[in-house]
């Protein structure tokens, strides 16, 4: 019986240990998270025009748009209705990108185009007009690669292709489009 008492006892004493802890648990104010400070661009332009060139000095692509806000925190820049010319040669824009907005990696080695995104490959000799609707592409210019995860539409004159994700090489004179996964697609033939 003494031993039954004991372990009462014993167990009694862990009860009251635990619910005292938890107690003193609640009764603790939680701090709250450290402010974080507004984030505030250290410049802005309006009517922004920035253009990369090759090396042998033509234009290879241009980014412009209403404003481009710097970051110091990280060397961002934020866009506002961002639009990518990409050049096939000298004078002759091979391709048109357009976002409603986007961010510009530090030493513009990354441009992330947010919300709907439309890509048109404009005509040239032995270049049919292409259209590419899709959403949050990124852009490394000097990889010459554009990507997306998301659904993809490609429309052309005769033809429409629907996939999920794809991969593009802009500057590349064949302008080879890879598409990723899910891919149907509809060719109408051309009635001359």
């Amino acid at each position: 019986m003494r031993t039954w008492l004991t372990w009462l006892i014993v167990a009694g004493f862990g009860v009251t240990l635990a619910l005292t802890d938890w107690i003193q648990e609640l009764a603790t104010p939680v701090s709250a998270p450290p402010p974080v400070a507004d984030r505030a661009p250290d410049s802005v332009l309006e009517s922004y025009r920035i253009t990369l060139h090759a090396e042998d000095g033509q234009p290879r692509y241009r980014l412009q748009g209403p404003r481009l806000s710097h970051y110091p925190d990280d060397d961002s820049n934020l866009l506002d209705q961002p639009h990518l010319t990409v050049y096939a040669a000298a004078q002759d824009p091979s391709w048109t990108v357009a976002a409603a907005s986007g961010r510009l990696s530090a030493g513009g080695d990354e441009l992330l185009l947010h919300g709907p995104v439309t890509l048109e490959r404009l005509p040239g000799p032995d270049r049919p007009p292409l259209r590419i609707d899709t959403r949050d592409l990124r852009v490394e210019p000097h990889n010459d690669l554009a990507e997306t995860a998301q659904p993809v539409r490609i429309t052309a004159e005769d033809y429409v292709v629907d996939a999920v994700g794809a991969t593009a090489r802009l500057f590349d004179s064949g302008s080879l489009v890879d598409l990723h996964s899910q891919v149907r697609g509809r060719h109408d033939p051309i009635v001359r």
